[in-house]
């Protein structure tokens, strides 16, 4: 089965997280970094939240010797996490079901990507699977997004060739 979610629930986690800290920034009146820097604080954040009960960041402007904490809860990160997570199991009881397996019929439930670190993802998969995830390599996400770009019929190329285009 090829079933999956195309726009990477990791991706959309990572910009939940990203608008969360400019709503931060904005109530504080401090100037908006660039949107490449407040992405990858949310991806370290993230990373830190797999391992931690919260996560944060100091934004410093040294100009008016000012400075802000950006912090996170994991309980209220599980929250906002929590629906993406929920349809990727749905997605892959769908693929389950496609290839025409049972549970039961898993020796391994494999997950790709740094969302896969976090607790929740963990626990679900636990309760949907009977196992956590293992982890693959580096790699996987990048190859399992070629095996789904074989899956996109011409019409989506082009349509998505026009958008890009503008």
């Amino acid at each position: 089965s090829v079933t999956g979610d195309r726009k990477l629930p990791g991706y959309r986690i990572d910009h939940q997280l990203a608008n969360r800290i400019v709503r931060q920034i904005r109530r504080h009146s401090f100037p908006i970094p660039t949107a490449h820097r407040v992405l990858r604080w949310s991806e370290l954040m993230k990373i830190d939240l797999s391992r931690k009960a919260s996560a944060e960041r100091v934004l410093t402007l040294p100009s008016r010797h000012r400075s802000l904490r950006l912090a996170v809860d994991y309980v209220e990160f599980e929250q906002w996490i929590r629906p993406d997570v929920e349809a990727t199991i749905r997605l892959a009881r769908q693929a389950l079901a496609e290839a025409q397996l049972e549970v039961s019929d898993l020796e391994a439930f494999l997950a790709v990507g740094g969302t896969t670190a976090l607790p929740l993802v963990k626990q679900l998969c636990q309760e949907a699977f009977g196992q956590t995830p293992a982890l693959l390599d580096p790699y996987a996400v990048a190859r399992g997004a070629a095996i789904q770009a074989q899956t996109v019929s011409e019409e989506e190329w082009a349509a998505a060739a026009v958008a890009a285009s503008g």
